[in-house]
């Protein structure tokens, strides 16, 4: 079933006359622990949907945003994922080379957005982005989730209609989403065991917008992530403004991370350290 980007919000008609399909999105995280312990939180975030299409005239005609160089706001190909020879390319070439080893041809011109964290004031850390891939004719073919560690790692998930699972909640059915499954071959957290496994359900790139993660092991959903929020137009007007509410958003991320992991720490919940899981992970001869 092909499933296209919902109504977006309009741009102003200069950048509608150069095509440009790049938004801000502000929203809630939500993460929520069962597993030894309830454990549950909600911060408020800024990120930004872009196309990637857009950088180029994204980095001279937006006061503030920059695509490769230093700028208060900036998207860097080197913080995010090499091709799969491990060389750095493109973001988009990038994407399309990934679904390519993974047997899915994207056709001539896909539409790619790539949902992230920018660089802010030079700093980022991006816990996820995730990149939607569309043919040139609409047709949504999945999407692409890096996942980053704190230990500097990044793991690619590539996300299609051969990981594409059935729909289990009244809402994935109403907004017209996706879930996918894939297994857990990448360090995330010290306190998420190994042997667990990822169902996530998205929305198309739309308005309103949905990344929904379920993690499971011991037989049982133990952790939910949850991102949802709304787009507008990125402007220099908007990203001004983005800037001035949320100064601290890239630092307020990695904050996060340790201040949740101490809050872990102090209720007990098990600890498993990075070297332990990679010496663990080489046994096992699972390759990230």
């Amino acid at each position: 079933m092909a499933c296209q980007c919902q109504d977006l919000p309009k741009h102003p008609q200069s950048f509608m006359e150069v095509g440009l399909n790049s938004y801000l999105f502000q929203g809630k995280l939500m993460h929520s622990r069962r597993a030894e312990v309830n454990h549950h939180f909600v911060y408020s975030v800024f990120m930004v949907l872009l196309d990637l299409d857009d950088l180029p005239f994204m980095d001279t005609q937006i006061p503030g945003f920059g695509y490769n160089r230093r700028a208060l706001t900036a998207i860097c190909d080197q913080d995010h994922l090499p091709d799969p020879e491990g060389k750095r390319v493109p973001l988009k070439q990038m994407v399309i080379a990934h679904y390519a080893q993974a047997g899915i041809d994207l056709g001539k011109n896909p539409k790619i957005y790539m949902l992230t964290n920018p660089r802010m004031f030079g700093y980022v850390f991006n816990p996820i982005t995730v990149y939607y891939a569309y043919r040139v004719s609409g047709e949504f073919v999945g999407i692409l989730a890096e996942v980053n560690n704190t230990h500097g790692e990044q793991h690619p998930y590539v996300m299609h209609s051969g990981t594409e699972i059935p729909l289990k909640r009244a809402e994935e059915n109403q907004l017209n989403m996706r879930r996918y499954f894939a297994p857990k071959v990448f360090y995330v957290s010290p306190f998420i065991p190994q042997n667990a496994t990822y169902e996530m359900s998205i929305t198309p790139v739309g308005e309103k917008m949905i990344v929904h993660l379920d993690e499971y092991w011991d037989d049982k959903r133990q952790f939910q992530a949850r991102l949802w929020g709304t787009i507008r137009p990125l402007t220099k007007d908007t990203l001004r403004g983005a800037i001035l509410r949320y100064p601290l958003m890239t630092l307020k991320v990695i904050g996060a991370i340790h201040w949740e992991g101490l809050k872990l720490l102090r209720k007990k919940v098990p600890y498993r350290p990075w070297r332990g899981w990679r010496e663990r992970k080489d046994e096992a001869h699972i390759q990230p």
